[in-house]
């Protein structure tokens, strides 16, 4: 009894300490098995977790459907629009700022171009919504375009302003599950936001609360997604350690309504040749396993990920 009452007390501690961190912008945590962030020296010396998963019970997950659907994304007319067409610098200047990388950037347009989705609502907003305008107005489509972010871009602002997009300025944990739900056949819910499984946090209200109840048809993106693997490429230059892909992986595991139509991480790994060829911008970075080699290894690496709900 007196050793609990002594681990209890060390615990109370800890967490005080931990509390006042936080009033300071600080996280103040041990170093302990029970911690969610990863032990990085352990990690250095092994190389057991490296391994890239199997992906077993993932529909989709076969590189062949998810080439095939690549080509289906970006015939050849649109792969030499885009040849000729400087997308990423164009989307950042709309928005003053740069953000959602290039090689993801033209691939969205290919599917705002082909797919033609008659409502998009985005979680986490700003270069990409720029790229989602632009692809509908090349493509001659009007589409019905809800932005959810609660710290919108200055052009946001001007699109909301001139009647382009619905904006909605406040974090997607407590917007109303009709308006992330309500996609119709057809329609995209573009996920780019923290990427943080936590308590209280929009990934997992995404994954657990509205995926599940979107109806046939509709679509669903990703973004900074690393199938095969189930760490970010700067694991060991990045202070923040997220785990999206992992949730989403395990909610697609044995999932009979969703299907992974395409991802950009995979096909990297699988089929770089023929990917360079579809994606104009796409440079294969190097790989040490799922790892890149530096702080920005992940901001011009293919990281999006395309579902359909197909049952």
């Amino acid at each position: 009894m007196i050793g609990r009452r002594w681990r209890n007390a060390l615990k109370g501690g800890l967490y005080a300490l931990f509390r006042f961190g936080q009033r300071f912008g600080v996280d103040i945590l041990p170093r302990h098995f029970y911690s969610s962030i990863p032990d990085i020296a352990a990690l250095s010396r092994t190389n057991y977790w490296r391994a890239p998963l199997d992906m077993i019970g993932v529909a989709g997950a076969d590189i062949g459907p998810q080439l095939a659907f690549a080509r289906a994304c970006g015939p050849e007319q649109l792969r030499l629009r885009l040849a000729d067409m400087d997308l990423a610098g164009y989307a950042a200047r709309e928005n003053g700022a740069a953000g959602y990388n290039p090689v993801d950037a033209e691939f969205l347009y290919f599917f705002i171009s082909t797919r033609r989705p008659h409502r998009v609502v985005q979680v986490g907003a700003g270069v990409s919504t720029a790229v989602i305008l632009k692809a509908a107005a090349d493509a001659g489509h009007t589409l019905d375009l809800i932005c959810v972010d609660p710290f919108p871009t200055d052009y946001l602002k001007r699109c909301r302003d001139g009647g382009r997009i619905q904006l909605v300025a406040e974090p997607a944990q407590t917007v109303s599950r009709r308006m992330l739900c309500d996609l119709g056949e057809g329609g995209l819910l573009f996920v780019d936001s923290t990427h943080t499984v936590k308590v209280a946090s929009e990934v997992n209200r995404i994954i657990l609360d509205i995926m599940p109840r979107l109806v046939r048809g509709a679509w669903v993106h990703f973004h900074d997604i690393y199938f095969p693997y189930d760490y970010h490429r700067s694991l060991f230059y990045d202070p923040f350690f997220p785990v999206e892909s992992s949730l989403l992986h395990a909610f697609l595991i044995h999932n009979s309504r969703y299907t992974l139509r395409c991802s950009l991480a995979m096909l990297h790994y699988a089929a770089a040749g023929t990917l360079r060829e579809l994606l104009p911008s796409y440079r294969p970075p190097a790989n040490h396993d799922g790892l890149g080699d530096s702080y920005d290894a992940g901001e011009l690496f293919p990281s999006s990920a395309w579902l359909e709900v197909t049952g």
